[in-house]
């Protein structure tokens, strides 16, 4: 029972972080992205590492005005980007630029977020001892009190920081 309370207020502490990538974000790193197989690059919210074989789902658009929906790897999307990004093989440059080719989650421990949700359940347990004492004598009615209080504790700091982002 412990380990379980102790791996939800743990969990807690999680924040993620989504970050995404645009087809000319790809397309400056054509180079590294084709070299290499992979290259960091510089999105909006931040820097990602991405890897040439990673799929992705963009629109290019054709001749006329018309975009047509591919999956294709990042290597495919940027191999004739590397001299310039209108070149007639750059297909990261002929993509649609109002959605994003990747799309990555980053998970990352966040400490103050743990030490908020650690003082809402201390003072929750404080509230809860006090209630459980004044509960009145019988062993039986105060056991309850605190299982009952320490239940909805866990859960509601749980449920405060873990789920509406806290």
């Amino acid at each position: 029972m412990r380990i379980v309370v102790l791996c939800l207020l743990l969990a807690t502490g999680c924040v993620v972080h989504s970050r995404t990538v645009m087809p000319v974000d790809l397309a400056r790193e054509s180079k590294a992205l084709v070299d290499t197989g992979k290259a960091t690059v510089l999105a909006k919210e931040g820097m990602v590492e991405v890897s040439a074989d990673e799929l992705v789902f963009v629109h290019l658009r054709e001749d006329g005005g018309t975009e047509r929906p591919v999956t294709l790897t990042v290597r495919a999307l940027v191999e004739g980007c590397v001299e310039r990004l209108d070149a007639p093989g750059c297909k990261a440059g002929r993509a649609a630029d109002d959605q994003p080719a990747l799309k990555k989650k980053r998970y990352e421990f966040s400490g103050s977020k743990l030490a908020t949700t650690l003082t809402f359940a201390a003072i929750g347990g404080g509230v809860g001892y006090c209630v459980a004492e004044c509960a009145g004598s019988g062993g039986l009615e105060r056991g309850a009190t605190y299982i009952g209080i320490g239940a909805a504790v866990v859960v509601g700091s749980f449920l405060l920081f873990a789920i509406a982002g806290g």
